[in-house]
């Protein structure tokens, strides 16, 4: 018989941007109650709708069936940054203040206005999609006039985007709440396998990151390598280059995520070299500083070539480095139409369309017939792993008795 259980736990607060956390975080679990788990696989969704969990409920019944092992999907920290439809835990759409600033700039250069008593998402949007209409009709804009705003994504329960580290961290809060439950031998001896898409392998190599003894392997697929700097700094990296675009008829929103963090130097969330460096997984002091610490972890990465939200070159210098450096990495390149198979593989943008149920069956049965047991991981070695910046700031990684505690030390 397969069980799904969900547990609330207290999360790692943002040591970065000293925020506290809100919200208790979330995860579940599924496994057969008649068999002893041959491992545990956390399940990394992006961030969009493969991050429901009407979705990965499926997904973690089926593998805790088909393969014997402990099935883990975790709600990281704004892991629902999307709209999704029909979805409770969705983002919504709104006007932050600096999106406000624009908006009214934008109201007295085209000579429109607003009802104040009615200033919410979609009764702004309804307002200026019917002013403009009628300035087209009197030939006040051209047909082809399209007004462009900004807009804000908030993700599902009032969280923002930190970008990596803290939702690394909350994996890692998880694992030990699992070995505090009842986990521990499945955790010591048995392997354990990540499997992330997109920002989910991105989160994938961050734990290895900071946790070099703890995976076993990783699989992902069309992570990226360098900081997203689109989701971390929102239009002050490009206003036209957004995470979302919305289209009206006569309206375009380019929006982004909710993020603190900005390139004001004076600004307590200031995204310095620190921050940046801490999430550059191509960055050669820490990767050096890695690669000291063990080289536990096989990665097996699926890339197209053709991938320009997370750049296919970044990924082919880092499997090169990597591999230079003797480290176990496989990465499976997909450059050509040849290799869309309608199953696994369904085109060659970013992620391919890939099934995490077909990459799952393509790679984790190898992996439980050579991985039979696990070494010691940082829960058992109470490891302290330490990355340094250019700038002298420290990033300390300390795992205690029963839970992790991180620190960024700065000079």
């Amino acid at each position: 018989m397969i069980l799904i259980k969900r547990y609330n736990i207290k999360p790692h607060n943002d040591f970065e941007l000293n925020i506290k956390r809100e919200s208790l975080l979330t995860y579940h679990i599924s496994y057969n109650t008649n068999k002893k788990a041959e491992g545990i696989v956390f399940l990394l969704p992006g961030r969009g709708v493969d991050s429901s969990f009407k979705y990965q409920k499926k997904l973690m019944r089926y593998i805790s069936e088909e393969y014997n092992v402990l099935a883990v999907f975790v709600e990281y920290h704004s892991i629902f940054s999307r709209v999704v439809k029909d979805e409770k835990k969705s983002a919504k759409y709104g006007f932050s203040r600096d999106d406000t600033d624009i908006l009214f700039y934008m109201l007295k250069k085209y000579d429109l206005v607003l009802d104040e008593n009615n200033l919410d998402f979609n009764s702004i949007i309804h307002q200026l999609e019917a002013q403009i209409r009628d300035k087209k009709s009197k030939n006040e804009f051209t047909d082809e006039f399209k007004l462009k705003l900004t807009a804000t994504l908030y993700p599902y329960k009032n969280e923002y985007e930190n970008f990596g580290v803290v939702q690394a961290i909350d994996i890692l809060t998880v694992l030990y709440h699992l070995k505090e439950i009842g986990y521990k031998n499945i955790i010591k001896n048995k392997p354990l396998i990540t499997v992330g898409n997109s920002h989910g392998g991105y989160i994938s190599y961050l734990l290895r990151k900071f946790a070099p003894n703890t995976f076993d392997v990783i699989i992902e697929n069309s992570s990226y390598i360098k900081p997203y700097l689109k989701s971390i700094i929102g239009f002050e990296n490009d206003i036209n280059d957004s995470e979302v675009d919305l289209f009206y008829p006569n309206i375009i929103l380019n929006c982004f995520v909710k993020s603190y963090w900005n390139l004001n130097e004076n600004s307590s969330y200031y995204f310095n070299k620190t921050a940046y460096e801490i999430r550059d997984l191509s960055n050669t002091l820490q990767n050096k500083q890695l690669l000291k610490y063990g080289n536990k972890t096989e990665i097996i990465s699926y890339h197209s070539a053709f991938d320009t939200l997370a750049p296919y070159k970044d990924k082919l210098d880092y499997y090169n480095y990597m591999k230079l450096n003797n480290y176990n990495i496989k990465l499976n390149i997909i450059s050509s139409e040849n290799q869309i198979d309608g199953r696994l593989i369904k085109n060659l943008n970013h992620a391919m369309g890939m099934s995490t149920k077909e990459l799952i069956n393509k790679e984790i049965p190898t992996i439980l017939k050579n991985k039979k047991k696990s070494t010691p991981t940082d829960l058992s070695k109470k490891s302290i792993i330490e990355y340094n910046t250019s700038l002298n700031d420290t990033y300390r990684f300390e795992f205690k008795k029963n839970k992790i505690k991180v620190k960024l030390l700065k000079q």
